[in-house]
């Protein structure tokens, strides 16, 4: 009985955990919505995830997809991953506005954060 107590317990606690980890990251997308770096980010990865997926596709339909031939393709996605993250930190603080003025020109739309820049001025 003792241990399907602990057990019980254990369980309500990680489920609690689960709940505060997504109200956490709720709000996190919400602080982040209007962000450059993050939407850049978001389109940057469909457009590298289609292609790579596709390509991957392409190579198993004819036979020619080795897992020597993923694990290189995985190797250069996290290569452009790590300089992402870097370019982020050192580009993008002096950038933002050059990267929100070309997310604009390219989807047709404006963030927030632009028509604030926009009002203030």
């Amino acid at each position: 009985m003792e241990r399907e107590e602990e057990i019980k317990e254990e369980a309500k606690h990680i489920k609690d955990r689960a709940a505060a980890k997504k109200e956490a990251a709720k709000d996190k997308m919400k602080k982040n919505a209007d962000n450059p770096v993050v939407l850049s980010n978001a389109v940057g990865l469909a457009v590298v995830g289609g292609i790579v997926g596709f390509g991957a596709y392409r190579q198993y339909a004819r036979g020619e997809l080795t897992g020597k031939v993923v694990a290189a393709w995985a190797a250069v996605i996290g290569l452009f991953g790590v300089g992402d993250y870097y370019v982020s930190q050192y580009v993008a603080p002096a950038g933002s506005a050059l990267v929100a003025y070309v997310l604009t020109f390219a989807t047709g739309t404006s963030s927030s954060a632009t028509h604030r820049n926009r009002r203030a001025a």
